[in-house]
């Protein structure tokens, strides 16, 4: 009986937390929940296209440096326009390489 009180604190003490960060981050955080896909495949897109094609790095090194955690969606290398392009969730972004002193800009 005792051990049911647990699980059942536990779990209500969980949820409480985590309503608790959610509230806190809805209304006090400038980065909204709606924008994070956004942010993270603009993050990656520029990331990946300065890794790929201003350092000269393979694919797979440039992969595992964009990840930071969390899953990178699906990515495409257009090599003719060195270009990158990253979707995650619902959003996409492109970065283009421009030349060696600019480097890549999101599109």
């Amino acid at each position: 009986m005792i051990k049911k009180i647990v699980k059942i604190f536990s779990a209500l003490l969980i949820l409480l937390m985590v309503s608790a960060g959610i509230i806190h981050t809805y209304f006090f955080s400038e980065t909204k929940f709606w924008e994070i896909p956004q942010l993270t495949t603009n993050l990656r897109a520029k990331e990946f296209c300065s890794c790929y094609f201003v350092m000269k790095r393979s694919e797979e090194y440039c992969l595992d440096q964009v990840k930071h955690f969390l899953p990178h969606g699906k990515h495409k290398i257009y090599e003719d326009q060195k270009k990158v392009t990253f979707k995650f969730i619902k959003s996409q972004t492109s970065s283009s390489f421009r030349n060696e002193n600019i480097g890549c800009l999101n599109l």
